[in-house]
């Protein structure tokens, strides 16, 4: 398998440019793409735009004090479907992450967020995990003073886009995904 490096060393041979950045992006777990965001941030490697769908961000056991307050889809959702707190620990506890380390939990990197590029996020309201984003996106936006697009889709679960995708809701989520894509390649 190659390493995150070795593909963006061999990038050219896809037919990019890496002199022009980078899109990085992910859905659920996979939108802790964030931490190769961070990493590839502190080796120097330009990392232009994020894209994050219903990211996972931070282990429930470590969520900073200062966000504790605005962390409540974890109890709210509980009991939502597709994925509910209870199989949020389970998928957790499957990858047995270090609840301190960043590179699951990338809320917490140590160098910070500030020079996090432009980033599109899609978060669900019926979502045990909705939280992690609207936390994300304000650090960002507030903290960072850097550029963010929030899509938020309320009453609707985590990846219903993919369970449902008939409905108009999962429509405009794949068509709010485009849009932020276009949004992201147009924000300099």
């Amino acid at each position: 398998m190659c390493s995150h490096y070795q593909l963006y060393s061999k990038a050219a041979s896809f037919g990019a440019d890496t002199t022009k950045g980078l899109i990085v992006g992910g859905g659920s777990a996979g939108a802790n793409a964030t931490a190769i965001v961070h990493l590839a941030l502190d080796h120097q490697i330009t990392v232009t735009r994020v894209h994050l769908s219903v990211p996972l961000l931070i282990h429930p056991k470590n969520v900073p004090e200062q966000y504790r307050a605005k962390w409540n889809a974890y109890e709210e959702n509980k009991n939502a479907p597709m994925l509910s707190r209870e199989s949020t620990v389970l998928l957790i506890k499957a990858y047995n992450p270090d609840p301190y380390n960043p590179l699951f939990s990338s809320l917490l990197w140590p160098t910070g967020h500030k020079a996090f590029p432009p980033t599109h996020f899609q978060i669900c309201g019926l979502d045990p995990v909705r939280d992690d984003g609207l936390i994300f996106e304000e650090i960002l936006r507030n903290e960072c003073n850097m550029k963010t697009k929030l899509d938020f889709y309320a009453g609707v679960p985590h990846a219903f886009e993919g369970g449902f995708p008939e409905l108009e809701i999962s429509k405009k989520f794949v068509n709010d995904a485009v849009a932020g894509f276009g949004w992201l390649l147009a924000n300099k």
